[in-house]
């Protein structure tokens, strides 16, 4: 998903199954009252999460890569 507020982000937000219906609040939220503050949060956070999983994921392929070289 692209949106305004971290569209020059590469990185996407990661929105897990737990958090969709806080997502679908914040996104109503701010359709309803166009107020963009509550979710811009919810995508940082979201997005913050995508971070620590590409990181995690190079972790474990670097370790990998130095159990077999």
């Amino acid at each position: 998903m692209n949106f305004q507020c971290i569209q020059n982000d590469f990185i996407p937000p990661l929105i897990e199954n737990e958090n969709r219906e806080e997502y679908l609040d914040c996104l109503n939220d701010f359709q309803i009252n166009n107020d963009i503050g509550k979710f811009a949060l919810f995508l940082e956070y979201c997005q913050m999460q995508s971070e620590t999983s590409l990181e995690c994921k190079k972790e474990i392929k670097m370790k990998s890569f130095n159990l077999i070289a």
